[in-house]
């Protein structure tokens, strides 16, 4: 299996290629290789709505407080300075 290297300007080798018939025993003899090659469907843009029940309605209100709350200590210290 004759490989090629690809090497960036310091000579640090970057990248292998494979010659394509290799390639092809090398996914049919292991099989885990093509769950690498599959496209990954967490990249999808998500909305508020995908995250709906997450999280309990206990904890979402114990996060809102929380933002509530430091909202109006980052006012008051704004207030504070002018």
């Amino acid at each position: 299996m004759p490989l090629q290297y690809l090497k960036d300007n310091y000579n640090n080798i970057t990248a292998v290629v494979v010659p394509i018939s290799d390639w092809e025993k090398i996914t049919q003899t292991h099989q885990d290789i093509n769950l690498m090659l599959q496209p990954k469907t967490d990249t999808e843009k998500k909305t508020m709505k995908d995250f709906k029940g997450c999280i309990s309605d206990e904890t979402a209100k114990a996060l809102h407080d929380h933002v509530i709350q430091s909202r109006n200590e980052w006012e008051e210290r704004l207030n504070k300075q002018f």
